[in-house]
């Protein structure tokens, strides 16, 4: 079984998905979490952030939508995928997640979005170029864009509690 993260950047897809796999595992159930940049970056021995300046974001998206496609659904695990931010909204990527898995749109404050965008120190392509001040408002407007895609997942969740978080999901896929 295949569970999707989606949401923007910062929305703790990544955190969310090593937490449930680790509760799963608790349960004596049999799961994993994969991030699709680290797997990305495992495959093409390239970062994120380096693809983005050596090439351009239609290449990125494109090797991106391959990346999500090599994930293989076994029956007897758990698989939570944490998707990067723009995955569902590019390559028809959404619909191949609606159509393999369950999908849970993971949608917390803009106030925490924003908090975890200014202390983060992992470097994002779409931000890197931006003032600080800039980036609120891009933020924003980036949000509002991909709120058609993020919306049509399965199940959103708005807390910015991990845990709550994770407690959901748990009743949502068992």
């Amino acid at each position: 079984m295949i569970l999707y993260l989606i949401g923007y950047m910062y929305s703790g897809k990544s955190s969310v998905a090593r937490a449930l796999a680790r509760r799963l595992r608790g349960m004596n159930l049999k799961a994993e979490a994969i991030d699709t940049d680290a797997l990305f970056e495992q495959r093409y021995r390239l970062s994120v952030a380096d693809c983005f300046a050596r090439y351009d974001e239609p290449m990125f998206r494109t090797l991106e939508a391959a990346v999500l496609r090599s994930i293989e659904d076994s029956p007897d695990t758990f698989s939570i995928v944490s998707t990067g931010g723009g995955t569902p909204c590019h390559k028809g990527n959404l619909a191949f997640m609606l159509d393999h898995g369950k999908v849970a749109f993971l949608n917390p404050p803009e106030e925490t979005l924003l908090s975890r965008l200014a202390n983060t120190h992992k470097p994002r392509p779409l931000f890197t170029s931006l003032p600080p001040a800039d980036r609120p408002a891009f933020l924003r407007s980036q949000l509002s864009e991909r709120l058609p895609f993020y919306s049509q997942a399965h199940i959103t969740l708005t807390s910015s509690d991990e845990h709550q978080v994770v407690s959901i999901l748990l009743d949502f896929i068992l």
